[in-house]
Order: C-alpha cells, then sequence, then structure tokens
C-alpha cells in the first residue's frame, strides 16, 4: 500500500506511523466502514498530519488554543509534529488526546458518511492510545467521552460499551443526558445483550423533568422494543400505549404493537403444541396485528425499513391466519424487490414456508434452493427480519416433511444446500438422518414380502447399503467438527453403528475401537461387544473370539457380557465344540442377574436349545460313521454312540419344549416348534434300531414304544404347524423361511405317518406335498413312499401308477436345471434309472 510504505521509509513516523500502519493492515481495513475509502481517508491524514518540519512556533499551550477556537485540522496538524519529538508517557497522552479530539470535531462537520465513520475510527485509535497513556489532567471526563463517541460513530457500538459504562460509574456522570443516550442506543443495537440493563438506563434517563414530550415518545418507543426482546409483551404493550395518536411516532408504535402482537402469539401456540391451556385467540392476535399494519402510514416513518418491515409482518399474519396465497403473493414482492439482502432472503424463507403448508412441494423446495445460494455470498443477515435459527426452524420442519413424504432426494439436496449459511453441523446432521432413513427404506423395500415385482432387488439392496454408508460418513464428519465437546463419542458411535447397518464392517470396527481406546467410558463391555460383531461378520473368527472374550473377562458382571457368552457359544458350535458353546449358556441362565423375562435369558435359552440340538445330530451322525447302517459291521459301537445322541436329544426336547411353553410368542418359535418335532423324530431312532437286537419280547416291545411315542409327538408339532403355517398364509403371504418351514412339513408330517404305519393317512398327505410341489426334485421321494405304502396294502397296482405318475412329473414338470443332489437322494439320471427298475416291481 503505498501509504504504508511511505510511513514505513519516514525515520520520524513514531505514534503517528504505528497508528496509521494499525488502520492499513488488512485485519483493520474489515472493521472500517467504507473499508478502502477509510483505508484512502488514513493516507490522506498521514500526508498531512504534521505539515511544515521543524516549526518552533509548535507548543501544546497553542494546540489547545486552536482546539478551542474549533480550528480543528491546525490543532491536529500541530499536535501530531508535537508527537513527533515528544515522547514521554505524558506527552503521548497530551497529543494523542489533541489529534483524537480534532478529529472529533472535524468528524462533526463532515457530510459525507463514509469519511466521517473513517474519521472516527481513526479518532478512536488516537484518544485509546491516550486512554492508556494518561489523559491530560482536567480532561480526563472529556477524554473518555469522546473515547467512547467515537468508537461508537465509527459503527462499533458494542465496542464502545466499556467506555460509556466508565463514565456511567463516576459522580456525577460526565455529559449526563448524552452519556445515558448512547448507552440506550447500544443496548438497542446489540441484542445479545442483557435487556434489563438497557431498561434500567431507560429508567434513569426518564428521570430528567427537561425531557419533552417528543423525548419522553421516544423514550417510550425505546422501552417498548427492549421489553420485547426481554420476552416482556404484555408489559411492553401496555408501556407503548402512553404514546398518543397524534404522535409523529405513532406509525412506529404501531409496528412496535404488532411485533409485540407476533411475539406474543408465538408464545401461546408454543404453548399449545405443548398441551397447555392458553386461555385466549391466537388467532384473535393476528387479526389485531392485521388490523394494525392496515392502519400504518408508511410514508410517515422516519425510517424506511420500518415500512418494509410491516409489510413482512402482515405477510407473517396472513400466512398464521391461513391466507396462504396472499402471504405467498406478498412475501414473493418483498423477495423482489430485496434480491440480495436480509429482508428478501427472509421473505423468500417465508414464501418458501407458505409454499409448503399449500403443500406445493417442489416450488418450495426451488425457493430453499434459491435462498441459500443467495446467501451464501453474503455475511450473516440482520436478524431484525430473521434470524439464522428462525429461517433453520422453517427449514427443518418442511425436511421433516419431506422425509415423512419420502422425498428422499429433495431433502438430501437442500440439506446439502443449506451450509452456508446455516451451520455445517445441522447440514450434516440433516445429511446424516436422511441418509439413513433413505437406506433403511430401500432395505426394508428389498426385504419385503412379497416383493415388489417392478422392483431391482438387488439394485435396491446396494442402493440401501450404500446410503447408511453415507450416514456413517456424514457422522464421522461432525466428529471431527465437534471433536472438543462431549458430544464427540456420541457421533463416532452414531458413524461406527451406520457404517455396520451398511455392512462397512471394517470401517465400524475401526470407530468402536478409536472410541474404545480413546473414551470408552462406562461403554467398555459394548464396545468390545460390538468390535466382535464385526469381526464376526468379516469372517475373523480368532479376533471375533478375543474380543467376546475379553468382555466376558473384564466385565464379568456387565449385561453385554450375557451377549458375550451367547456370540462366543455360536462360534464354538460352528466349530462343531458344543459342549463349549453348552458351558457359555448354562452360564447366562443360571446367572441371578438375569430372569426368564429379560432379553439375554431368553436369547439364552434358544441357543441353547439349538445347541442342544446340533450336539444331538453330531452324536447322531458319528454312530453311522461307525457303521451302524452297515449290515457286515459290528452295531454295538454305533448302537452305543446313537444311545448318546438319544439322551442328547431328550436334553434337547426338554429345553425346546421350554422356548415353547415360555416364548410362545416369539418371531422364531415356529423355527423351534420343527426343531422339537425334529428332535422327537431322531430320537425314535436308537429305540427303533435297538429294539431289532433284543431278544427278550418285553424289552422289544418297551422299547419300540418308546420310538411310536417320540414319532406320535413328533406328529403332533408337525401336524399343529401345518394348520398355524396354513391360517398364516390365508392371511398373508409367508417369507422365505415361513415358506421352507410349510414344505418341510409336508413332506415330515407324511414321512411320520408312515413311520407309524398309517398308510392310509400317509398316502394322503405324500399326495398331498407331491401335488403342492411337483415341479421339485422332493415331489419323487413322495412319489415313492406313496408307493411303498400302496404295496404295504397290497395294491400293487395303485403303486406302479404312482410310479408312472413319477415318471411324468419327471420328464414334465420338474425343469432340467433343478437341483436333484442337494434336495434329493439322486441326480436326475439316476432318478430316470431307478423309477424304471421301481416300476417293474
Amino acid at each position: 500500500m503505498a501509504a504504508e510504505a511511505e510511513l514505513e521509509s519516514t525515520a520520524k513516523v513514531g505514534l503517528v506511523g504505528r497508528l496509521i500502519r494499525s488502520l492499513l493492515r488488512p485485519s483493520r481495513i474489515l472493521l472500517i466502514g467504507g473499508g478502502l475509502a477509510c483505508v484512502a481517508i488514513a493516507g490522506t491524514l498521514s500526508l498531512t498530519m504534521w505539515g511544515s518540519d521543524g516549526d518552533s512556533a509548535d507548543t501544546y499551550p497553542q494546540a489547545w488554543e486552536l482546539l478551542k477556537e474549533a480550528k480543528f485540522q491546525e490543532s491536529r496538524a500541530m499536535a501530531t509534529r508535537l508527537l513527533i519529538d515528544h515522547q514521554t508517557p505524558a506527552e503521548i497522552g497530551e497529543g494523542a488526546f489533541l489529534v483524537g479530539r480534532a478529529l472529533c470535531g472535524e468528524a462533526e462537520n463532515e457530510w459525507n458518511d463514509t469519511r466521517r465513520v473513517g474519521m472516527y475510527l481513526i479518532a478512536s485509535r488516537y484518544l485509546q492510545e491516550a486512554y492508556h497513556n494518561g489523559f491530560p489532567e482536567g480532561h480526563e471526563d472529556e477524554g473518555l467521552y469522546y473515547l467512547a463517541m467515537s468508537t461508537f460513530e465509527s459503527d462499533r457500538p458494542t465496542a464502545s460499551l466499556p467506555f460509556w459504562s466508565e463514565l456511567e460509574e463516576k459522580d456525577p456522570i460526565p455529559f449526563r443526558d448524552e452519556t445515558l443516550d448512547y448507552l440506550k442506543r447500544v443496548y438497542l443495537i446489540d441484542r445479545h445483550l442483557d435487556e434489563s440493563e438497557g431498561l434500567r438506563i431507560v429508567d434513569a434517563i426518564a428521570e430528567n423533568p427537561e425531557l419533552t414530550t417528543d423525548q419522553r415518545e421516544q423514550l417510550t418507543l425505546d422501552r417498548g422494543k427492549l421489553l420485547l426482546r426481554a420476552g416482556r409483551f404484555e408489559e411492553g404493550l401496555n408501556a407503548i400505549k402512553e404514546i398518543a395518536p397524534e404522535s409523529p411516532l405513532r406509525p412506529s408504535q404501531r409496528l412496535l404493537k404488532v411485533r409485540l402482537l407476533l411475539a406474543s402469539a408465538q408464545v401461546l401456540e408454543d404453548r399449545e403444541q405443548r398441551g397447555e391451556s392458553i386461555g385466549q385467540s391466537v388467532e384473535e392476535l393476528y387479526e389485531q396485528a392485521v388490523s394494525e399494519l392496515l392502519g400504518v402510514e408508511v410514508s410517515l416513518m422516519e425510517d424506511p425499513q420500518e415500512g418494509d418491515l410491516a409489510l413482512f409482518h402482515l405477510g407473517q399474519c396472513y400466512q398464521r391466519l391461513g391466507d396462504l396465497d396472499q402471504a405467498e403473493q406478498l412475501f414473493g414482492e418483498i423477495r423482489r424487490a430485496h434480491l440480495d439482502d436480509s429482508l428478501g432472503w427472509a421473505a423468500a424463507v417465508e414464501e418458501a414456508y407458505s409454499q409448503f403448508m399449500q403443500a406445493d412441494l417442489d416450488e418450495a423446495t426451488a425457493r430453499f434452493h434459491s435462498v441459500f445460494a443467495s446467501m451464501k455470498r453474503a455475511s450473516e443477515p440482520d436478524d431484525r427480519w430473521m434470524s439464522l435459527k428462525q429461517m433453520q426452524e422453517k427449514h427443518d420442519e418442511f425436511l421433516t416433511h419431506l422425509l415423512a413424504k419420502q422425498r428422499f432426494d429433495d431433502a438430501l439436496g437442500l440439506a446439502q444446500a443449506m451450509w452456508p449459511p446455516l451451520p455445517r453441523e445441522a447440514s450434516l446432521r440433516w445429511q446424516a438422518t436422511i441418509h439413513s432413513a433413505w437406506g433403511t427404506q430401500l432395505m426394508d423395500e428389498a426385504t419385503r414380502v412379497p416383493p415388489d415385482p417392478e422392483l431391482d432387488v438387488a439394485a435396491a439392496r446396494a442402493a440401501g447399503l450404500q446410503h447408511l454408508r453415507a450416514a456413517g460418513l456424514a457422522h464421522l464428519k461432525l466428529s471431527r467438527l465437534e471433536n472438543a465437546t462431549t458430544r464427540y463419542a456420541e457421533h463416532l458411535l452414531a458413524a461406527a453403528e451406520a457404517f455396520s447397518q451398511g455392512h462397512d464392517y471394517e470401517r465400524a470396527r475401526t470407530v468402536y475401537r478409536q472410541v474404545f481406546d480413546e473414551e470408552p467410558g462406562d461403554r467398555a463391555a459394548w464396545l468390545l461387544l460390538r468390535i466382535g460383531e464385526c469381526q464376526l461378520a468379516l469372517g475373523n473368527l480368532d479376533a471375533a473370539t478375543k474380543s467376546f472374550e475379553d468382555c466376558i473377562e473384564q466385565h464379568e458382571e456387565d449385561p453385554d457380557s450375557y451377549l458375550a457368552r451367547l456370540a462366543l457359544s455360536q462360534i464354538f458350535l460352528d466349530r462343531e465344540d458344543p459342549a463349549t458353546a453348552k458351558q457359555l449358556l448354562i452360564r447366562n441362565l443360571e446367572t441371578t442377574s438375569l430372569t426368564p423375562e429379560s432379553r439375554e435369558w431368553r436369547l439364552s435359552l434358544l441357543a441353547l436349545a439349538r445347541t442342544l440340538y446340533q450336539e444331538a445330530a453330531l452324536l447322531e451322525a458319528e454312530s453311522r460313521t461307525l457303521g451302524l447302517d452297515d449290515p457286515g459291521s459290528d452295531p454295538e459301537p454305533g448302537l452305543r454312540k446313537l444311545e448318546e445322541s438319544y439322551e442328547a436329544f431328550r436334553e434337547a426336547i426338554r429345553r425346546l419344549n421350554e422356548v415353547a411353553r415360555r416364548y410362545g410368542d416369539d418371531p422364531d418359535i415356529l423355527e423351534y416348534r420343527y426343531l422339537l418335532a425334529e428332535a422327537h423324530r431322531a430320537a425314535a431312532q436308537w429305540p427303533r434300531k435297538k429294539a431289532l437286537q433284543v431278544t427278550v419280547a418285553s424289552s422289544r416291545l418297551r422299547l419300540e414304544e418308546q420310538a411310536r411315542d417320540h414319532t406320535r409327538q413328533a406328529a403332533g408339532v408337525v401336524s399343529q404347524l401345518l394348520q398355524d403355517l396354513s391360517r398364516r398364509q390365508d392371511q398373508r403371504q409367508l417369507d422365505e423361511v415361513e415358506t421352507h418351514l410349510l414344505r418341510n412339513c409336508y413332506f415330515a408330517h407324511a414321512d411320520l405317518l408312515f413311520d407309524l404305519d398309517r398308510y392310509e393317512e400317509a398316502i394322503e398327505a405324500y399326495s398331498s406335498a407331491a401335488n403342492r410341489y411337483n415341479d421339485t426334485p422332493e415331489s419323487l421321494e413322495a412319489f415313492v413312499r406313496m408307493a411303498t405304502c400302496f404295496r404295504e396294502l397290497n395294491r400293487f397296482d395303485d403303486a406302479r401308477g404312482v410310479v408312472e405318475q413319477a415318471k411324468l412329473f419327471l420328464a414334465d414338470r420338474i425343469s432340467a436345471d433343478a437341483d436333484f443332489s442337494g434336495t434329493t437322494r439322486h441326480t436326475r439320471d439316476e432318478w430316470a434309472k431307478f423309477l424304471d427298475l421301481l416300476g417293474q416291481l
């Protein structure tokens, strides 16, 4: 900068150069009204500040005399020259005071607003220097007054408050009327200051008995404004009644009354929403406000912005009274007249809100986008029209509605566009919420029963997972923004949960571990559980085992340790170690901290029943490896192992019966009832096969009856399951698990009737199964067993007829790519040969 360069090159700059440079720095320029214009003022003053060099007539008394004669420029120049050669604190204080005071005098006579603000700014810098070095003796009050005044008049009212307050603390108050008036103006301008202090100042001013009627009415209006900000609306309405109808302040009084009425109505609406009794009509307040606004003579208002405010409030009243079309039209007119200022933005938001209330969501979305785009190019709006908080509340309500209507794309676009001007934290929270809701909705659609025939299920699922992961990223960004707040861990945990829901288990594990390492708090057990679950989902069984074991060992009495035992038991069960799995589950069931009503106890019992069933099934399978079904092998080792499985199945049956008795309404109860039937069916094998090896008739009969009893119980369970599933199918379409259960029950029911030698009933059951599933390989098994039933009944022609029917099904009904080996004992070709052979019998 030219002025700064010149000052830097001048050896005798001293205090003057330092003060001028402080004004020319970029960070200071932002504080100066008029920006570059003020820089030009500072540069001009730097060239004329000290006049000719080395004038021997320069003295402080002479500079004081020039100041008294209102020769401000000459006084300033002389004081500046004196400052060059006199650098004691007293001399600096005196010289800086003279320069600052003279500049105030020049500023008072300056007609150009920008230059005047700049001159006051420079004056305030000099006077502040004088304040720190000490004002001249006898001029302390004057110096403090002009320091406060120049700071205020340089568009920094709040910065002037400490100086005004210091003046007010003196007794008596110097420049009392002016000081109190400036203090009042500071409290009126800065909406963040304590209104009660402003009201105290107003009361102090009112003590002056010499106030004119106009001054008292202005003071009354100012009191009403402060009462409005303080939320004391009734007091405000009563106060402004003192302004006479013929007063020139009448239009401003009516407008303030409207603002008080609107604020009162808003409070009542909030109370009504909370379910409180309000005792008066909100609509009446809005109607009163409209009546006042229609009576306002805008042309008589001293401040043109008050006229704009009147129109703006009129639109708000129409909106609240339900005249949304009129409100939208009025807000639109205001917006078009104020395209790039705070009033225009506030009107645009209200216009969008009116469109939203009329269900014109497309127009409202476009209007919100437009106002956010316009506001990105500007500073924070003037909250006289609408604060950012109020703007965000209206936008939040609109986004909530878009979410309810599942207009996720529109909602996400607005959430991304809202920052700036609205806080980035709010934008990210909305993005996380929308991505989560969108992802959840897509996942629900992908798993809906019955599926939408027009939906690409795979694409919907992929998109749903992507949105859930995007929600996690938004939460992660929030955690970085608020890493110094108590919400930091909360955001991290929300991110991890979203990543987990989006099947990004690696990132979820990383974030859970981060929280565990940084601030686990009382969540340590839960975090270890979640880390283990992520490792399990990633297939890292050893790492998952370590996390679950740490959770159990380090937090034995924590409720999450019970869930860790559950998860760990499944790992051991998958590793074919049911004994260890069983120990973990029994530990949960035997603890005194859990009751059968608790979720952990219920899940442990369900898991134990399934574990016992699997343990028994493993023993039964092992018996076959010992040659139990091999005619050439010794049956005893296999029978002993089968007897072990029998006892294990009996224990499984006991627990499965307990499950059915305690938790009949569990969502998975049908599966456990089917397992109960299978356990009875499997338990029948040992007494049946053992009976073949027993020679004592009574023992053999007892074993055969045991086998038949288990088979009868299995048949009863399956029969009831068939009825329940069929009834459910009449009410709605079955889900995938229920569909498989129904199919298995059809075939199992027929097999059990066959095992009970109830051949006629078995034939009917096999026929139902074969016809219901005539396009599946399993139907062939039904036909074969049906043929066996006919032969047992000596109905050989019927048996051959059924075999021929099976051949037709194989040739015409069952598709060529059907999975034969996965669901039956033969391949397609083997079935063809087997049926040919069977047909010859």
